[in-house]
């Protein structure tokens, strides 16, 4: 399961949000999870992750885990958005 993940974050959110970032992503491997690749423009306030997950339940347990769920404050704090979208390889 391929996923590319676009978060916007306002500029006054950027430091919470690393925050929260550092702590989801230290949980990834543990869930099978792989960060393939990880961009964002100049200014900060946008991302764009590509993660791989090795089944969509293992992407599940990874939404539920308790240190990112006790990391949402953090999410909340930063005012990010997030669209998450399945991709699959073009033909």
């Amino acid at each position: 399961m391929k996923l590319f993940v676009h978060i916007t974050i306002p500029e006054s959110g950027i430091r919470a949000f690393r925050k929260y970032e550092s702590i989801v992503l230290s949980v990834l491997a543990e869930h099978n999870g792989t960060l393939v690749g990880q961009y964002r423009n100049n200014a900060g306030t946008e991302e764009f992750h590509i993660v791989e997950f090795t089944t969509a339940s293992d992407f599940d347990n990874f939404g539920q885990d308790p240190r990112r769920l006790a990391a949402n404050p953090l999410w909340d704090e930063s005012g990010a958005s997030s669209t998450i979208t399945e991709i699959f390889d073009a033909d």
